[in-house]
């Protein structure tokens, strides 16, 4: 059909088909293209169907045919599918390197394979092989297209050549022998010359200059020339004035000068004009080890052989602090207790292993958060000057000058052009609380954030106020521009999971507010399954725009299958023996599958594990599924241990869950009548099953390591034969 003799905006797409040779699920691409039998025809869904279609990965390329058919216009699909990767295959390198090559092609079997991708995943490959010492290296694809399955079999030549052999060692610039350099170096002749060890040379010799007293030494390479006896390593080195350094006043601990001087012990350089800081890196480092007092001075001057650094302490003596005051506050002991809580430093003696420490700039940093303190309570005005330590009886006294000024509280609070339909955020403002820029700031924040995840990306929120003596008015100017939808959301082709299982678990719909925190958490959820290593979301290239954006789910497979065994002895069970198989993606479907068994003389124990996580088990709730069978051989009997337990609901859910739990078990010893009427009750015949409905209130910060929070569980078992 003439493009011209198009009616875009009024036939109807009577028919929609997808002719795409190879690929796994016809049907699938033709719910990615987006576009229906009975929409009206429209270019920029064409358009936008074929950006989703290249966005999913399924999808090299793609042409688009109109032809008419009954009362309006077929869309037929061309599409050239990506071939998947059948096999994979590495012929010409050793071990170590097909490893190096594979994690930089980063291929899987199973993955959709993009040969643009490729050719650039080889060049860095090829790279990566370069800089381990083989310059010559060179990587080839070999493909074998299957059109009719759509895979392909992939298989890279390798051929690395001779490496680059260090073999004579030169620096010019330097007088040192060959045995000084080559130690200051760290190498040996017949060393390869990766571009680590070539860097790590390098770093090495400014090192060793530096702990010569060349503080302020370059080098330059290394450059390399080859000989007949492989390669020649040659550095240009401008080693500078040399220095020395003079200590003066009272003893300084080693570590403290190592800490406040790296370029003694040759970490780093000298740099000119640079005493000033210097002196206040060692005065920091004293601090750091209790010399509250201490006093430093760095200077330069010239020497016979060059320069000398001399540096001067008066250290004083180890003090502890024994008070925290605020000089010009008023005598409000309630106001004064408030802003030691605010102060890191705190009376005691100072410990650096306990992180106990103070010293300029923990101090200025208490000075501000004092700052902070007063202005939340309404000291918009409050002023606080820089820290003293003022010397008093035994120790030092921490002195923050206060001057509070007047204390402002908060008025009205008015939002102006508030968007209709969507619920205002209760703001941290209230009228008569105290009134500050940095609540002020939160409540902006606040609503912009929530204007955003409303679907309003290009939200602004303007915030003012008008103080009249001590009372503030507040109010925010809210221009929340367009809407902006979700359109459609794509999955990206995988390896071995089913797209289907992402589909149900990402939890994005086509027409919901477009927000980044309903991305982050479908991110969350996707990791959670345990079957992705990375997952991204982001908006389809050339859907970025607009009031209505694509989405593109992009999650990263990881190794779903795991194999471990063991061994151990111990004076009761002697020898023993275990071992697990598990799989995490059984089938694709995100599924977990786990066999996991213990064999001694005294126990033999083994397990079936079956798990279904959030969005795909029974009823849409996580389930577990466990059958397991105990065999404990004693003196005088055996003990046989059987049964299965499932359980429905999800333990990550906070703060409230609902746990359901349904537990069988068979306890069978064969002990004689007088030896079974002695055991335990643990140990006696049973044959019972029991349902356990759980209730669980959780408000810890973390379920694996809390650090704060409480956890409730209510619990009821009804047992039965």
């Amino acid at each position: 059909v003439l493009l011209a003799a198009i009616p875009w905006g009024q036939a109807p797409v009577t028919a929609v088909r997808v002719v795409a040779p190879g690929a796994r699920d016809p049907a699938r691409l033709t719910r990615i293209f987006g576009v229906q039998p009975g929409d009206v025809l429209n270019r920029q869904a064409i358009r936008q169907g074929v950006q989703a279609l290249l966005a999913s990965r399924e999808v090299e390329d793609a042409q688009v045919e109109l032809t008419p058919e009954g009362d309006g216009l077929a869309l037929v699909i061309h599409a050239q599918v990506a071939s998947r990767v059948s096999r994979l295959e590495f012929s010409g390198l050793p071990a170590r390197h097909k490893e190096l090559v594979a994690q930089q092609l980063d291929i899987k079997v199973g993955a959709p394979l993009h040969v643009a991708h490729l050719e650039q995943a080889l060049a860095r490959a090829s790279e990566a092989v370069k800089a381990d010492g083989y310059p010559n290296a060179s990587l080839e694809p070999e493909l074998d297209f299957d059109v009719k399955r759509g895979t392909v079999d992939v298989r890279i030549v390798g051929q690395l050549g001779p490496p680059l052999v260090l073999c004579q060692l030169e620096a010019t610039g330097l007088p040192w022998e060959q045995a000084k350099l080559w130690q200051a170096c760290d190498v040996k002749p017949g060393r390869r010359l990766t571009l680590g060890t070539r860097e790590g040379m390098r770093r090495k010799l400014l090192s060793a200059l530096r702990r010569a007293g060349y503080w302020q030494a370059e080098a330059e390479g290394p450059f390399l020339e080859p000989k007949s006896c492989g390669t020649l390593a040659r550095f240009e080195v401008r080693p500078g004035d040399h220095f020395t350094l003079a200590l003066t006043g009272d003893p300084i601990p080693k570590d403290a000068l190592s800490e406040a001087l790296p370029f003694v012990s040759g970490e780093d350089g000298f740099g000119e004009g640079s005493e000033e800081w210097l002196a206040g890196r060692l005065r920091l480092a004293l601090q750091h080890r209790g010399f509250l007092l201490a006093q430093v001075s760095v200077t330069q001057e010239v020497a016979p052989s060059g320069r000398r650094l001399v540096v001067g302490v008066k250290r004083g003596g180890k003090l502890p602090i024994v008070a925290v005051r605020f000089p010009g506050l008023p005598e409000d002991e309630r106001l004064a207790a408030t802003l030691r809580e605010h102060v890191a430093a705190a009376p005691g003696q100072l410990r650096k292993l306990a992180g106990h420490t103070v010293d300029e700039d923990t101090l200025a940093a208490d000075r501000d958060a004092i700052r902070q303190a007063l202005q939340a309570l309404g000291y918009a005005q409050a002023r606080v000057d820089g820290p003293r330590l003022v010397p008093e009886a035994r120790g030092v006294v921490l002195e923050f000058p206060v001057e509070l000024g007047p204390r402002f509280v908060l008025g009205n609070v008015n939002v102006t052009g508030w968007p209709e339909g969507v619920p205002l955020p209760p703001l941290p403002l209230a009228t008569g609380q105290p009134w500050s820029q940095g609540a002020e700031g939160d409540g902006q924040s606040l609503l912009a954030d929530h204007l955003i995840n409303a679907g309003y990306p290009n939200a602004s929120v303007k915030a003012s106020h008008q103080c009249r003596e001590s009372t503030c008015d507040v109010t925010f100017e809210v221009q929340p521009g367009p809407r902006v939808n979700i359109a459609r959301v794509v999955v990206a082709a995988l390896g071995r999971t089913d797209p289907a299982v992402v589909e149900r678990v990402v939890g994005l719909q086509a027409g919901e507010p477009f927000a980044p925190d309903s991305v982050l958490q479908a991110q969350r959820r996707l990791l959670s399954l345990g079957v992705f290593e990375k997952v991204t979301v982001r908006e389809i290239p050339g859907q970025d725009f607009g009031l209505q954006r694509g989405l593109v789910v992009e999650p990263v497979e990881a190794p779903s299958r795991s194999l471990s065994a063991g061994i151990g002895w111990d004076t009761e069970e002697k020898l023993r023996l275990s071992g697990s198989w598990s799989e995490l993606n059984l089938w694709g479907k995100a599924r977990t599958l786990s066999f996991e068994g213990r064999f001694s003389a005294r126990t033999k124990r083994f397990q079936i594990n079956y798990r279904e996580p959030a969005r795909l088990g029974l009823l849409g709730q996580p389930t577990w599924v466990a059958i397991y069978r105990t065999q404990e051989t004693f003196p005088t009997y055996s003990l046989l241990r059987r049964g299965m337990w499932v359980e429905l609901g999800d333990h990550l859910v906070r703060p409230r869950r609902f746990l359901l739990r349904y537990d069988y078990q068979i306890i069978a010893p064969d002990a004689p009548e007088e030896v079974l009427s002695s055991l335990e009750r643990a140990k006696q015949k049973l044959r019972m099953a029991s349902l356990t409905p759980i209730f669980e209130w959780d408000t810890r910060d973390d379920v694996l390591s809390p650090t704060r929070g409480l956890l409730l569980s209510l619990q009821l078992q009804r047992a039965f034969p």
